[in-house]
């Protein structure tokens, strides 16, 4: 057990289920000036509440303090993340008859990949985006944002001036709040008295059952089962009447609520969902956590040393928070992988924290090599292997991805 309130419900006894030691936050990229300085790690460990079955960080700092203004993820670097918002944007305004008299919230916006498919279908629509990095880019493409986190005081102030929301959507952004409570009464308080919450956050039970341990970093406070959210909407005065499982991230949720005061008819999905994450608890699966993810990194220490003996070099791609943690907790650093290959320039030029590899672009010439490419950002294996394919390669090279299952592809020259 450990002395720490629950960040949804308040309860006091939380027990641990995973340790992976003492790390960086994962997008605190470096400079070069940067290397000579010292790095504050802090410990990354999971706990889990029984009363509401949230599972959470342990506590050790704000958002505000991980946010920073020159926060460097940008959505628009990944098509296949574009495609998936507007795909999900196109079946929101089917779903819900969404019009040019209609309004659109999104909480989290980045650079502006989903505000721009919104106008593109003719909705009127708004960002709240903390990190000025991301407001800025997406400000610059025309769109309306506001640069501050959201809670009950800013979310009253927008309202007020933009009037209220038909539609809120918040993608993956549950995870990166300390205060929960708050955050998601504000996000009900934007909506309209019939409005729709449509969330996604990456889903629990399957980050265990695939062992996507690298999925765990500081930036996210809070892990969700479908039964943690619900309670947590609930409690805030929110409604889940549907619910559905999405590949995006490994493995993600989507839900969708209303203002409680509205009755809606839960789909089936709700309640079946429901019953079999009861079984999880009950289980073991939490309580062995530990050791299979010691085990998996032992698998990956293995690998890597297998590569260093028949290989010039390892080269990384996608300098992504994932990509972070596994680096960190599997002990692998510049002496190991020489360089990592990202296409944001935001992360171009830096270093990653605590294992210190360069972030270089990625090109076409960076593939002419006597190398393992190593994919840190797994969720983007295929896009990755789509774009080598098109790049003319003078010789063959193998990508290969560690988690959830170490894997290999071969591409041709």
């Amino acid at each position: 057990m450990t002395h720490q309130n629950c960040r949804s419900c308040g309860a006091k006894e939380l027990i641990e289920i995973l340790d992976l030691g003492f790390a960086p936050p994962s997008n605190a990229l470096l400079s070069k000036e940067d290397l000579s300085k010292g790095e504050i790690h802090y410990p990354l460990v999971l706990l889990f509440c029984q009363e509401c079955k949230l599972v959470q960080t342990r506590d050790f700092h704000s958002g505000e303090a991980l946010f920073t203004p020159d926060y460097p993820y940008l959505s628009s670097t990944s098509t296949a993340w574009i495609k998936h918002s507007h795909d999900l944007v196109d079946s929101v305004i089917k779903e819900f008859n969404l019009d040019s008299n209609s309004l659109v919230a999104e909480i989290a916006s980045n650079d502006g990949y989903l505000l721009e498919r919104l106008a593109q279908r003719g909705i009127a629509a708004y960002g709240i985006e903390p990190t000025k990095l991301a407001a800025d880019i997406s400000i610059g493409k025309g769109h309306h944002v506001y640069n501050c986190f959201l809670n009950l005081n800013t979310a009253s102030q927008i309202k007020s001036e933009k009037g209220a929301a038909d539609v809120v959507i918040a993608n993956n952004v549950f995870a990166h709040v300390p205060d929960l409570l708050e955050f998601t009464e504000a996000a009900r308080d934007l909506l309209a008295p019939t409005g729709t919450l449509v969330a996604e956050i990456q889903y629990f039970p399957k980050l265990i059952s695939d062992l996507a341990f690298d999925t765990i970093y500081h930036e996210h406070f809070s892990y969700f089962s479908l039964t943690s959210i619900y309670n947590l909407f609930t409690k805030c005065g929110l409604n889940i009447f549907h619910a559905e499982e999405i590949p995006t991230h490994g493995g993600s949720l989507r839900v969708f609520a209303r203002k409680s005061k509205k009755v809606e008819p839960v789909s089936a999905t709700v309640n079946s969902m429901l019953e079999a994450e009861s079984l999880i608890e009950t289980s073991g699966e939490l309580l062995g956590f530990q050791n299979r993810v010691s085990s998996k990194r032992n698998e990956i220490r293995d690998f890597i040393l297998q590569l260093k003996k028949s290989k010039e070099s390892i080269i990384g791609v996608g300098a992504a928070a994932k990509g972070n943690t596994l680096l960190n907790y599997c002990g692998i650093t510049a002496e190991d992988i020489s360089m990592i290959l990202d296409s944001a320039t935001s992360k171009q030029g830096k270093f990653t924290p605590g294992s210190h590899i360069p972030i270089q672009p990625l090109e076409r010439q960076s593939f002419n090599k006597q190398a393992e490419f190593l994919v840190l950002a797994w969720n983007l294996f295929d896009e990755f292997s789509r774009v080598l394919t098109s790049y003319s390669l003078t010789k063959p090279i193998t990508l290969s991805a560690l988690i959830p299952d170490i894997k290999t592809r071969r591409i041709p020259s």
